[in-house]
């Protein structure tokens, strides 16, 4: 009776909460070169249509590129082939407010997004038969109409040109130095959040034959021939390189180099399949320590 209880009341509230964010979404912050609130770049359909709901119309491209498209909401969802957020586009009828403070409505024009945004080599124009796109490089684009009300054609080197109002605000992934840890996945592979994910994801990518082999293998051995196998793959896979959600897992617990990180994971991996003490700890300081020693040297 009490458990029936109980999941009734988790139900509740996440109807309630659910309605809190749809109702309230025009007083959130619009992130640029990653989203809004929850509804982020690198997540996938299934959290998207938790947060947004079912009623949206899906718009199919080539490649098995998709949009869902939530009228109510004034937003589009843009995915990879691999059922990926790549893009959000909200209407500039949301009454928005970006990170950098410029506040987005039905009147806002692009010389209102320069005052902001500025103009030079980290900004960029793209246009095509219906659209101009004004894009910088932050993760953050506003696009217009290629006509002005007149009807005659637009050009970025009309003065007018800023006068032209925006339609909607693009998100997507930002130039050069970007966060990644917000995405669940990068270039289509999901990215652990802790050691005890890693675990599981990797024994998703081996068979049981070479898993048997691993947990066989003196820990030593596996660690050295690994290194530029699997640890090879970890570090470019897992975006420890990036700076991903998995590299900042490792930093927070004071290991820094991609190298050290795929290390421990290995190590701890080969434990963990010989029922050991993982005493990820003790292989912390290890790292910590020879750091330390490389410096004094």
């Amino acid at each position: 009776m009490l458990g029936t209880i109980i999941e009734k009341m988790k139900k509740l509230w996440l109807i309630i909460f659910l309605s809190f964010l749809l109702s309230d979404i025009h007083s959130q912050i619009l992130v640029e070169g990653k989203g809004l609130d929850s509804l982020f770049l690198g997540i996938k359909e299934p959290r998207v249509i938790e947060l947004l709901g079912s009623d949206f119309k899906k718009v199919s491209y080539p490649d098995d590129y998709y949009e869902l498209i939530y009228l109510n909401h004034g937003i589009k969802v843009y995915f990879d082939k691999d059922s990926i957020v790549e893009a959000l586009y909200i209407s500039s009828n949301s009454k928005l407010s970006t990170k950098k403070g410029l506040k987005i409505n039905k009147n806002i024009k692009i010389a209102d997004v320069e005052k902001v945004y500025g103009t030079g080599e980290d900004s960029w124009y793209v246009s095509d038969d219906s659209t101009i796109t004004a894009g910088y490089d932050c993760g953050i684009s506003f696009i217009t109409s290629a006509f002005y009300p007149n009807g005659k054609r637009a050009n970025t080197m009309d003065t007018n040109y800023v006068e032209l109002e925006v339609l909607e605000v693009e998100i997507v992934q930002c130039e050069g130095n970007c966060d990644f840890t917000f995405y669940e996945y990068l270039d289509g592979i999901y990215i652990p959040k802790n050691l005890n994910e890693c675990f599981s994801e990797i024994e998703k990518l081996l068979d049981k034959k070479k898993i048997k082999e691993i947990r066989n293998e003196d820990p030593d051995t596996f660690l050295g021939s690994s290194h530029m196998g699997l640890g090879l793959w970890i570090r470019n896979n897992w975006g420890l390189w990036k700076g991903s959600r998995l590299s900042d897992y490792f930093k927070k617990l004071g290991i820094n180099h991609p190298d050290d990180m795929s290390g421990i994971i290995l190590d701890s991996y080969h434990r963990y399949l010989n029922s050991k003490e993982i005493n990820l700890q003790e292989q912390i300081n290890y790292y910590k320590e020879y750091w330390d020693n490389e410096k004094k040297n």
